[in-house]
């Protein structure tokens, strides 16, 4: 544990010390609620907003792209030393010194290197750092300090350069003089400026990129309100994230479809506009409540795919043993025993259908590796799903019992099991030699109208017009024999329309 804290200590000095400091302080003066005046809301927006239109651009690789126009004339070192140097120097005044030193010391690694100059690597990196930190001090989007002095003096933009251009200058000729101190060797390879080809979509974002980056500029010199900037800055990020934005457009149509039914079926009132209002909290179009449930992951999936693939296999079993401590066995216990933890330990929610879900499923893809359907292990873990069976219709007769009514509540609660059951067992079948490419070929293809199956579900399926079939079976068949039935004609049904609207240009894409 010491050794832990030690390396932690010494990879994040700053943090430590400034953690430290923070505490320190509090001592001095004790929390209380002027703490939350402290927080400088503008500025942090600012900053958000800035840092997002940055990555944006290094994404695209436009400062890299910079950097290779720039480079393609220098042929000796004291070209090479100056270019990069200041190449930190003045784009440090737009995009602050360390999205600047970011994008350009890895690049000037490896270019030194390309052209077999690496004892000259820590000489120029020192000199990009110093120049960075030099240039950014001219304007107030240069470096957060300054940002957050020019909101806070309410200075005019005149006034700031009156007093931060003399230093730059003298910082600039200082600079300008240490470069020309570098060696002047020649350079073994001329670096090549290749500028990417690129597409529409990603000069629809680079146009975009600019607006709202002199959007920014605006906000800060208090020509443009910080939170419409804001607004924009979301609403634009979030419309390049084509799943979120597929998912949404899927939740609105669809839902809007299901409303158009009940319109019909004189249960609401036709208004387009209060449906749209309701849309994220009314519970009348939860058909479709899986699908708030994947925007959920998709729009944490930036914080869960790092998790996942650093994620050990002892994680991923730790992930399957909390799963079905918190989330099965607890209600469980709780039902059929009357023995629980306290109701204020509970994971249920977030951790089962945002994190676990997604987690598990890239663990099974890269831990499992079997092969073979037909196994004792595989036979085990379908008995391990008629347990489940079991002990859900325990829970749920019980509940009967003591409420009067049948309720849905516990339904889900063993869920996780024939989950991951039904996932491995339909990769082990696909991986088995004895299904025929054509077999392979008809799953593939009803697999993929799965999701069109379930939106249609509402419409077509339990719910909608079949349901008159079980209704009809029952008398003759019993009520679980008619379901079944009613399911497989329902579920055909949603293939074969499924099919014939992905031939459709507006639905081929959602589904």
């Amino acid at each position: 544990m010491k050794e832990k804290l030690l390396t932690f200590f010494k990879k994040e000095t700053i943090l430590c010390i400034a953690c430290l400091l923070a505490v320190l302080s509090a001592c001095i003066v004790p929390p209380d609620a002027a703490y939350l005046g402290y927080v400088d809301t503008r500025v942090l927006i600012l900053l958000f907003s800035l840092m997002a239109v940055l990555a944006g651009f290094r994404a695209l690789g436009i400062f890299d792209r910079m950097a290779n126009l720039l480079l393609a004339r220098a042929k000796k070192m004291r070209q090479l030393a100056l270019t990069l140097v200041m190449l930190c120097f003045f784009s440090a005044m737009l995009v602050t010194n360390d999205v600047a030193l970011i994008t350009f010391v890895p690049f000037t690694i490896l270019l030194l290197q390309r052209v077999h100059l690496e004892e000259k690597l820590i000489p120029v990196i020192v000199l990009q750092t110093i120049a960075a930190n030099l240039g950014s001090m001219l304007t107030p989007v240069g470096n957060p300090q300054n940002l957050y002095l020019y909101t806070i003096s309410g200075i005019g933009v005149g006034a700031f350069f009156r007093i931060t251009l003399p230093f730059v200058l003298v910082s600039f000729f200082l600079l300008l003089l240490l470069c020309f101190l570098q060696g002047n060797t020649s350079l073994a390879t001329q670096p090549q400026a290749t500028p990417p080809t690129r597409t529409r979509a990603e000069k629809q974002q680079l146009f975009g990129l600019t607006v709202l980056f002199f959007l920014c500029l605006l906000a800060v010199f208090r020509i443009l309100p910080v939170l419409p900037l804001l607004a924009l800055a979301l609403v634009w990020f979030l419309l390049f994230q084509k799943r979120i934005l597929r998912m949404i457009l899927v939740i609105v149509i669809f839902s809007f479809l299901y409303y158009m039914k009940l319109v019909l079926k004189g249960e609401r009132p036709f208004a387009p506009f209060s449906f749209l209002l309701s849309l994220p909290t009314d519970l009348v179009y939860l058909p479709y409540w899986f699908l708030y449930s994947y925007l959920g992951v998709l729009t944490i999936l930036p914080i869960l795919r790092p998790l996942a693939q650093n994620m050990s296999k002892n994680t991923f079993w730790y992930l399957i043993i909390l799963q079905i401590l918190l989330d099965c066995l607890k209600p469980t216990a709780w039902v059929l025993w009357g023995y629980g933890l306290c109701g204020y330990y509970n994971f249920s929610g977030l951790f089962q259908y945002v994190i676990f879900y997604p987690l598990i499923g890239y663990g099974l893809d890269q831990y499992f590796s079997e092969t073979k359907f037909l196994t004792p292990k595989n036979i085990g873990r379908n008995l391990a799903v008629f347990v489940a069976a079991v002990l859900t219709q325990m829970m749920v007769y019980k509940d009967y019992l003591s409420v009067g009514n049948y309720q849905e509540v516990y339904l889900g609660t063993w869920l996780s099991v024939p989950v991951i059951v039904i996932f491995l067992n339909t990769k082990l079948l696909f991986q088995e030699e004895r299904l025929s490419e054509r077999t392979k070929k008809i799953l593939v293809s009803v697999g993929g109208c799965v999701f069109g199956c379930y939106l249609l579900g509402g419409f077509i399926g339990t719910g909608g017009r079949l349901d008159v079939i079980a209704g009809t079976l029952t008398p003759v068949t019993g009520m679980l024999p008619a379901y079944i039935i009613e399911i497989i004609i329902a579920f055909l049904i949603e293939v074969a329309v499924t099919l014939v609207l992905k031939k459709l240009p507006v639905f081929r894409k959602l589904l």
